[in-house]
């Protein structure tokens, strides 16, 4: 499977997500974790392990969800009762235990799966596009943030190359902690952005501080509150968020900062169709005809979201097609060449 451009793929992975998290539907939290286990397997690359990796993680963190839902979990007098755990109180409403029923064992299995899927997702970014690039891509539109974001981006790597060299499991942790440090300095010493003035630098810090302490103080003050939307209150969090996105589509506009590598029309296309679950599933929020299948009442089995399952199902077929078919051009797409960029 060709290498697509990573800003694709981060628009797929993204998108995905976003449509687990606002689905709420296990249905579809079991279609993207299908697909992302199918792409994997389609796009066979030098950081396959990290995709594994990324999987045992993601049961080890599903099966502690597990775990405290049996303690914590959302309980309803409509199902059927399994047992009943002791109960006691911590105070200030945190109550643990009580009668386990089968909408709390069939809510804490929906989270746990939803904590799969975004473990898959992060593990098929990891393998889908060598350190380097994502770093590249971070450092277009993040600037020199993306220093900080570069042990991160740069771990899945780290992970398939101790993987390959077959260390023994008792020393893995801290060989993986060297070769991810190792990657993200070696990304430092090549980066093909230029590097900032001192001046800029500077400038670049006293706004971070001073963007930090605004989203903190609303924070603080309980969000801000706004006439718009119906004069809802925008919180902290999001504030911040905004504000990152908004830096994010300056910096390639204004700033002049460019992708690299430049994304293909095969690129573009796979970016567009990838936003397609997220928008199915947003639509579907104001009224379109998914909209009575997601949020399962309780006590009652899932519906299908017809339009969101097969809006997911048509990016995977995309994004994968295009892969296949550009990769049919000759060994120059080859993902063995790219993975020296990292």
């Amino acid at each position: 499977m060709r290498h697509l451009h990573p800003l694709a793929w981060l628009l797929l992975g993204g998108s995905l997500a976003v449509t687990v998290a606002v689905a709420g539907n296990p249905i579809v939290t079991v279609t993207v974790l299908a697909c992302a286990v199918v792409i994997s397997g389609a796009r066979r690359s030098p950081r396959s392990s990290a995709f594994g990796a990324a999987v045992k993680i993601g049961l080890l963190l599903g099966a502690i969800v597990l775990v405290i839902g049996l303690f914590t979990g959302p309980a309803s007098g409509n199902t059927t009762v399994l047992f009943t755990v002791p109960r006691f109180s911590m105070g200030a409403g945190a109550d643990f235990g009580g009668i386990y029923t089968t909408y709390r064992l069939a809510a804490t299995g929906t989270t746990a799966i939803e904590v799969l899927a975004y473990s898959c997702l992060v593990g098929l970014m990891w393998q889908a596009c060598p350190a380097g690039q994502w770093c590249d891509l971070a450092e277009t539109f993040l600037g020199r943030a993306a220093l900080l974001l570069a042990p991160l981006l740069s771990l899945g790597e780290a992970i398939a190359r101790v993987h390959d060299t077959g260390h023994p499991r008792w020393g893995l942790a801290p060989a993986i902690v060297d070769q991810d440090l190792q990657i993200a300095s070696s990304w430092r010493r090549y980066s093909p952005h230029p590097r900032p003035s001192a001046l800029s630098a500077l400038v670049a810090g006293l706004t971070l501080v001073v963007v930090t302490a605004l989203v903190l103080a609303a924070s603080m003050l309980g969000g801000i509150s706004t006439s718009l939307a119906g004069g809802h209150t925008i919180p902290g969090p999001a504030l911040a968020g905004a504000i990152a996105c908004c830096w994010a589509l300056l910096r390639p506009t204004i700033g002049g900062a460019a992708l690299i590598p430049r994304p293909t029309g095969q690129d573009v296309v796979a970016a567009v169709i990838s936003l397609l679950p997220v928008a199915a599933v947003l639509c579907a929020g104001l009224g379109g005809p998914d909209a009575g299948q997601l949020r399962t009442p309780d006590g009652q089995w899932p519906g299908l979201p017809q339009i969101t399952v097969i809006a997911v199902c048509l990016a995977t077929a995309v994004v994968m097609v295009l892969g296949a078919s550009v990769a049919q051009r000759g060994p120059d797409d080859a993902d063995t060449k790219e993975a020296a960029h990292a």
